[in-house]
């Protein structure tokens, strides 16, 4: 029987999420500007939208917010 030498492994870096990158902060801050011209300058059409948004929301979050049963 030949001993093995144990080897040495490094951990690898966690990945970084989307949005803690630079291109991802960009594009949230994009959405809320755009979310907050929306709110201000047009509140009839988006309070009107907003029933809709909120059922387009539910099956989004069902995909999204399970994580992925682990």
């Amino acid at each position: 029987m030949t001993r093995h030498e144990p080897t040495l492994t490094v951990p690898e870096a966690p990945p970084v999420r989307w949005y803690r990158t630079w291109k991802g902060l960009i594009v949230l801050t994009a959405v809320a500007g755009g979310a907050l011209y929306l709110s201000v300058a047009h509140p009839a059409h988006t309070l009107a939208a907003l029933p809709w948004a909120v059922l387009l929301l539910c099956p989004l979050m069902h995909l999204f917010m399970h994580g992925r049963h682990r």
